[in-house]
């Protein structure tokens, strides 16, 4: 639905990348944004892993979520309304920047978000 589309992702998590003790957390939100990748290019990097029907992948290059970022929203476009596609999972540990972000694919639990909600 999203593929090829560039979407923004943010969060409250870590700014610095690898192993390190001191590992920076932001004062103010902080927002990237990449081009989400079709479900062949994701289980490319990623393997068994990845699940298509569940999950999204986001290719930030240089930039993309780490350690605190879980639950942040990648939001896309469709025209000028704002789309909430997924919800930030899983991804290399130590906050690399070598394989793609994994969410959650917010439109295979749309069902269960309304009913939980009462909509």
């Amino acid at each position: 639905m999203f593929d090829r589309q560039t979407c923004e992702i943010s969060g409250w998590g870590h700014t610095v990348t690898g192993t390190q003790p001191n590992k920076q957390i932001p004062d103010q939100l902080q927002e990237t944004n990449g081009v989400i990748m079709t479900n062949s290019e994701c289980t490319s990097s990623w393997g068994t892993n990845y699940a298509g029907s569940v999950h999204i992948c986001i290719n930030n290059r240089n930039t993309g979520t780490c350690q605190g970022d879980s639950g942040g929203p990648m939001v896309c476009f469709r025209g000028s309304t704002p789309v909430l596609a997924g919800v930030t999972s899983w991804g290399v540990s130590g906050c690399g920047t070598t394989y793609p972000s994994v969410y959650a694919r917010v439109s295979t639990y749309r069902s269960w978000l309304d009913t939980t909600m009462g909509i």
